[in-house]
């Protein structure tokens, strides 16, 4: 042997003690749009990022100020903490940044305390 780690196995430090996993930022194209939905909202706009549980699944969807489900943050890096985070408590906000017939990005992050 060589002493080299095959490139998959290469040792990953834990992150500092002093990161907060619930400092997260989020900029995202929103997936499972709702088109109703979005036809009432402009560039600009605040929305909630907040749980959807539907029987044991749950998931990070942003709403809209009279609630309503503009669509879900999925497959990003941090999606879980977000998850968690949110379940303990925390509170996250994101501002629509782009805005199309059928799209919408965001980005935003956590509330202040």
């Amino acid at each position: 042997m060589s002493g080299k780690l095959p490139p998959d196995s290469t040792p990953r430090r834990p992150p500092p003690e002093d990161v907060d996993p619930c400092d997260i930022e989020i900029d995202i194209d929103l997936e499972g749009v709702n088109v109703d939905v979005l036809r009432n909202l402009h560039i600009g706009d605040s929305l909630n990022v907040t749980i959807h549980r539907r029987g044991q699944i749950r998931s990070a969807v942003c709403v809209s100020r009279d609630d309503e489900i503009v669509g879900s943050l999925t497959a990003f890096p941090g999606l879980v903490a977000l998850i968690n985070c949110l379940e303990r408590g925390e509170s996250y906000t994101v501002v629509v940044t782009r805005l199309g017939p059928t799209y919408c990005h965001v980005a935003g992050g956590r509330n202040s305390r």
